[in-house]
């Protein structure tokens, strides 16, 4: 066993060195690399074209002739003869500022506006269960138009109570103003329903 061991080495060993020898031997046998520079070649990148005239069949737009001058607008005028004026109305003046006068520019009342009217989620719960219903919610609306101090005054059932006060919280209003100043407005109610689509 150890004569098959030593012998294997031995015949690796003499493998080894033959083909070490024959791969240097062939090394120095070749020829040498050149040396010499490939020659370059210019490729034109560039097309450079004639100048050609361009040739178009547009026509040059005739001249018009200036317009006559417009008619002189005459101010309307009342039986006496006097001139009515027109325009926009400006807010009369009192010793103490500008006084409110309804229908004028300026200081203008206006109603609460719903700009934002938000739809409530539908329950997971109510809907597994095919429930539907309805929550009356109060709630006041600020200055700026958001919503403050929701609370449930009626409820069909207590599973949709969470989704109707969190839509009524993204709601939002262009509050009410009275002479140009926005309102508080308190109490209002808002009911909102529940129905599953058929």
């Amino acid at each position: 066993m150890v004569i098959r061991y030593l012998s294997s080495a031995g015949i690796g060993i003499v493998v080894t060195t033959t083909l070490l020898w024959t791969m240097n031997s062939l090394i120095e046998m070749a020829e040498p690399a050149h040396t010499a520079k490939p020659p370059r070649i210019l490729l034109p990148w560039v097309r450079i074209l004639e100048d050609t005239p361009v040739e178009t069949n547009v026509k040059p737009p005739e001249r018009v002739a200036a317009p006559a001058e417009p008619p002189q607008h005459t101010p309307p005028r009342n039986h006496n003869g006097e001139t009515i004026p027109v325009g926009i109305p400006t807010t009369p003046t009192t010793p103490d500022g500008p006084k409110y006068v309804p229908g004028t520019l300026g200081n203008v009342d206006s109603g609460l506006i719903n700009i934002i009217n938000a739809k409530p989620d539908y329950p997971v719960a109510a809907s597994q269960k095919g429930l539907e219903g309805y929550v009356v919610v109060q709630f006041d609306v600020t200055e700026i138009g958001t919503v403050e101090n929701v609370a449930v005054l009626e409820s069909s059932s207590a599973v949709f109570n969470k989704a109707a006060v969190r839509a009524a919280y993204r709601s939002r209003y262009k509050p009410k103003t009275v002479d140009g100043v926005s309102q508080r407005t308190q109490g209002l109610r808002k009911l909102f329903r529940f129905e599953m689509d058929n």
